[in-house]
């Protein structure tokens, strides 16, 4: 008999990521505030907290996180932008419209296109509301098993230092680490594709994103699968709700669709960006 498909969700880690040097500082903000978000949820889950209180914890933390991840964005958006620009004017030698697009358009706005200051705030705003769904998911997860920490130290009648030592052990151990980490992460790819979707806008230019994975032996079937996909830079890799199956596994994406090629917890996959021409 065939065996059923072992389904995965794609929230799980796939090994230990690490942070490089220029990316300590966020990290270290975006992880001090994530381990006292969690401190505040096991705080308020021993009594019955009110949707106010949660609230007010998750945009605590949205707040924080940004102010953490924002010079990541900046960064990555920089880093897509001036390759864009110089893979856009290298087309245009041979391309007559985008040649005349680059002609119509100032040297100073090329520049402010490619070289941000500040997020923008559209992009900002959106930036935003996707960190609250992470908060308010974070919010859900966490409560849960807190109180599953808090309802078997009742039934088995722990004394109150011991419950308080497995409190901490969850909020402020891995949990919160891979939050921040993972965010991080995801700050620089929505960076890269944030500052390639509005030059696409802006310029009339069209752009495709691809996929890639790190191309080593830790790749999960997951993204080696996905490795070399290629979208429409404001298509999604994968909806929310949609499946894949690969061999005898079938992944379902229970969280966000995947505007960026974040595969999962601690994934090491980065897009690119190919050039195709003027929009039509």
């Amino acid at each position: 008999p065939q065996l059923s498909a072992q389904k995965k969700t794609l929230r799980r880690s796939e090994f230990d990521a690490h942070i490089e040097p220029d990316e300590q500082d966020s990290y270290d903000m975006a992880l001090k505030a994530t381990q006292q978000f969690y401190k505040r949820l096991a705080e308020y889950a021993q009594s019955a907290p009110s949707d106010e209180e949660l609230n007010t914890i998750s945009l605590e933390w949205v707040d924080s996180a940004f102010a953490a991840y924002e010079d990541r964005i900046i960064d990555y958006a920089n880093q897509t932008g001036t390759t864009l620009l110089e893979a856009i004017q290298e087309l245009a030698k041979t391309d007559k419209q985008i040649a005349k697009i680059l002609d119509d358009t100032s040297a100073a706005h090329l520049e402010q296109l490619s070289h941000w200051k500040t997020i923008p705030e559209t992009i900002r705003t959106e930036y935003m509301n996707r960190l609250s769904q992470v908060a308010k998911d974070a919010t859900q997860n966490g409560l849960n098993s807190i109180r599953t920490i808090l309802e078997q130290a009742q039934a088995e009648e722990w004394e109150r230092d011991y419950l308080q030592e497995q409190l901490e052990k969850l909020t402020t151990g891995s949990r919160a680490e891979l939050l921040a980490r993972n965010e991080l992460v995801n700050s620089q790819r929505l960076g890269s594709y944030y500052s390639a979707r509005n030059m696409s806008d802006d310029l009339q230019v069209q752009l495709e994103k691809q996929w890639n994975s790190s191309h080593d032996a830790t790749v999960c079937d997951f993204c080696r699968y996905m490795d070399g996909k290629t979208v429409d830079i404001d298509g999604t890799f994968m909806e929310n709700g949609d499946e894949i199956t690969i061999g005898d596994t079938t992944y379902v994406n229970d969280w966000m669709s995947k505007t960026t090629c974040d595969g999962h917890p601690n994934c090491r996959c980065y897009q690119t960006y190919i050039v195709k021409g003027a929009k039509q």
